[in-house]
């Protein structure tokens, strides 16, 4: 990395940007020595605008109404490289718990743009009256995703054993949280 990389939240203008970064961070899932860290074997290519038009009705979700959204970007050169969302629930009553989902280009693993967002997410998740746990699922076979999360004061709750089946192998979803609330 040639400059320092800049976190922040995603806008409407990078809406794109974020289209190509996890179209191809999901197709190293798996691949060429990369743990599984996705369901997905293969998305349809024609299924992007669709996830587009949707994410961007997600971020702009007040974060009172379910199924909001908000995107931290991770940024080398001008260039987004990795991405980590927080997703409001699908129910008024769980409107207290957010998902984490994180993703980095092969390329930029392994240097700290993970806890860079991490910690930029989990402060903004602190700062919202509303949120009071964020709820994540780290893959068997990931090792150092589960590290970085334990080494942020995650804690491991349950394991959804043969959670998923991805290209024939059977993948355990490791469930974790942390507590953001005040009260």
């Amino acid at each position: 990395m040639s400059d320092a990389p800049t976190i922040r939240l995603l806008v409407d203008t990078d809406l794109d940007a974020w289209l190509s970064m996890s179209a191809r961070v999901e197709s190293q899932s798996g691949r060429d020595g990369d743990p599984i860290f996705t369901p997905l074997e293969e998305r349809d290519p024609g299924a992007w605008p669709a996830i587009g038009e949707a994410r961007l009705a997600e971020w702009h979700t007040p974060l009172t109404d379910p199924n909001w959204s908000r995107n931290w970007g991770a940024f080398v050169d001008g260039e987004l490289v990795g991405d980590l969302s927080l997703r409001g629930g699908s129910l008024p009553s769980s409107m207290h718990r957010v998902s984490l989902g994180i993703g980095i280009d092969r390329e930029y693993r392994g240097r700290g743009l993970g806890t860079l967002m991490m910690r930029d997410a989990i402060a903004w998740a602190r700062s919202q009256p509303s949120v009071d746990w964020i709820d994540l699922g780290v893959f068997s076979g990931n090792p150092r995703a589960e590290a970085l999360y334990v080494d942020l004061g995650f804690e491991r709750w349950a394991v959804s054993t043969d959670a998923f089946r991805v290209a024939g192998v059977a993948v355990d979803d490791i469930l974790m949280r942390l507590w953001v609330g005040t009260k």
